[in-house]
């Protein structure tokens, strides 16, 4: 199975070298594919129109100063994060501006530390439990559900209470399969 992974970073020799080095690596049973942009407005769409098991992000377009306040790879988390949901790994030369993101859906290396560094973030990311967007969904559904049939009900019915009661079941044997790769790590 594969692992889609986009790269993006204004730097096109690195773009080709992390593809070469990392095109066709297996994790797990799972063999890598990356994609790469070298426009940030660029990646936006392609996030939205593909199904990316990872994004690697460059934080600044041009030299990684913090004086320099071209950070478009902050615009493209903040987008990610209102369109899909997916791991995030800043792949920079300054990671001060962002080490306060670091958590277990965005994972933060600094260039100079090396691609074995960034192979082994890559690695983390997939071998976290990361929250599924389908629990998130399930727990959403399961409040309504809830919800729903306490105000129909009535809080003191036996209805509303069974309900209550199994909403999480009734919502787990209504979900569909989960994503193709987490299924097989877990």
């Amino acid at each position: 199975m594969d692992v889609k992974i986009l790269m993006v970073d204004d730097d096109e020799v690195l773009c080709k070298q992390i593809k070469e080095l990392f095109n066709n690596e297996i994790i797990g049973t799972n063999k890598i594919v990356i994609e790469y942009l070298t426009e940030f407005d660029k990646a936006i769409d392609a996030i939205k129109e593909t199904d990316y098991d990872l994004i690697i992000l460059d934080l600044f377009k041009g030299k990684p100063e913090e004086k320099n306040t071209d950070r478009p790879g902050e615009s493209v988390l903040e987008e990610i994060k209102k369109s899909c949901f997916v791991p995030v790994i800043f792949f920079t030369g300054l990671i001060k501006p962002i080490e306060h993101l670091k958590s277990n859906i965005v994972g933060v290396v600094r260039k100079g530390d090396g691609v074995d560094f960034l192979k082994t973030e890559i690695k983390d990311v997939f071998f976290k439990k990361i929250p599924k967007k389908e629990e998130e969904e399930e727990e959403k559904q399961q409040q309504k559900l809830q919800e729903d049939a306490i105000s129909f009900f009535g809080k003191s019915t036996n209805v509303a209470k069974i309900v209550s009661f199994n909403a999480k079941k009734l919502i787990t044997t209504m979900k569909p399969h989960r994503s193709k790769f987490t299924d097989n790590l877990n």
